[in-house]
């Protein structure tokens, strides 16, 4: 990271995300996050912003998606086989359903 070049917005907002989930996580007061969330809107670089996290722990990275990507396509196959098998049992039993029909509308 460049300290002496500009922050932009985007640099800001996250930030701003990073001292919320700090004060959710109760390591800021409500009072230190006001302060910290007004300086970061008016931090003009990268080393303004970086300070104002400096004693902070670093955000660790999230979690990997690809249960959750994995777990999407599992039930899309399933539903999908479940459709499958509807349509092909309902194929399979139409043809006895001739013999019901002619019954009742004679």
């Amino acid at each position: 990271m460049q300290p002496n070049i500009r922050a932009s917005d985007a640099e800001r907002q996250h930030v701003v995300d990073i001292l919320q989930r700090q004060t959710s996580e109760g390591r800021l007061t409500l009072d230190e996050f006001e302060t910290l969330v007004d300086a970061a809107q008016r931090a003009v670089t990268r080393a303004d912003l970086a300070a104002l996290t400096a004693d902070l722990p670093q955000p660790t990275t999230p979690p990997a998606r690809r249960p959750l990507v994995i777990g999407l396509v599992v039930a899309a196959i399933v539903v999908a086989l479940l459709i499958v098998t509807a349509i092909l049992a309902g194929l399979a039993g139409w043809g006895h359903m001739g013999p019901m029909m002619g019954d009742c509308c004679r």
